[in-house]
């Protein structure tokens, strides 16, 4: 707790006091996360029915090709719950997955096949954390995160490979006890992602599980909606309505062909 309060005082003398309570209110969102998204889950579902003849159905997963995914947004927020109809800025806060360090990390492990101590997924941490004597994720060193995170993804990939891809349900991912991501409830679920007004898929979260797929070519993998685009959500409305002529390209798009009936 005294940890938390200082870094809480640091922020505030750096950013202000806005931001503060703002990451404030992000981080007791995202620890009470397990009570409070059913909770808004509910709750939109039953505003989404009352407003729309199409009602996107929150923990309904999509069968999405992991080629199709290549960019991520980080503009909606992943501790409000499932489903939302969401305008803004949010698409415009996106970049392609490959800038990201855990994703170049996780290709250059299972596609390069480099040794994790040569992967950005270490690299980054190294230079970014536990060179400052900070943490990341819970692990206080680099040899911690070797040991117990890296060996963890290592299985998962071994996993999937194997098996297949098993649906992440409910809370049912087993993380290293040490590992802060644990307590996340939104971790322990398919991959997240959003939904912009052309129909483009954004990654929001669960990188690892999709970058693994991408490494072993999967045809298509389970994902949650964390939010439309209000003319995404217009477009299904019309394909659900019949409005939707046979030519139009939206029709093979795996948020509205099971509105075709």
């Amino acid at each position: 707790m005294i940890g938390l309060l200082g870094k809480a005082e640091e922020v505030r003398r750096s950013e202000g006091a806005l931001t503060m309570a703002q990451r404030g209110v992000n981080y007791l969102a995202w620890r009470g996360s397990p009570v409070l998204w059913p909770l808004f889950n509910r709750g939109r579902a039953i505003r989404h029915r009352l407003r729309y003849d199409a009602p996107p159905n929150v923990y309904e997963p999509l069968f999405v090709s992991p080629s199709e995914i290549t960019r991520f947004t980080w503009g909606v927020s992943k501790t409000l719950g499932l489903g939302a109809v969401r305008g803004g800025d949010w698409e415009r806060d996106s970049l392609p997955l490959s800038e990201k360090w855990v994703c170049q990390g996780l290709k250059q492990r299972f596609v390069d096949e480099l040794d994790w101590d040569e992967t950005e997924y270490v690299e980054y941490p190294r230079r970014k954390y536990f060179a400052k004597g900070e943490a990341i994720w819970g692990y206080d060193s680099e040899a911690e995160f070797v040991e117990h995170r890296c060996s963890y993804v290592d299985d998962l990939y071994e996993s999937i490979r194997q098996d297949g891809y098993v649906r992440s349900e409910n809370g049912m991912s087993e993380f290293p006890g040490m590992d802060i991501r644990r307590l996340g409830y939104h971790h322990n679920f398919d991959p997240l992602v959003c939904i912009g007004a052309d129909g483009t898929i954004y990654h929001r979260d669960g990188y690892h599980r999709l970058m693994i797929a991408k490494a072993l070519d999967l045809d298509a993998i389970p994902v949650l909606v964390l939010a439309r685009h209000p003319e995404w959500q217009a477009v299904r409305e019309r394909a659900y309505a019949g409005e939707m002529a046979d030519i139009d390209t939206d029709r093979s798009h795996p948020d509205i062909e099971p509105l075709l009936g």
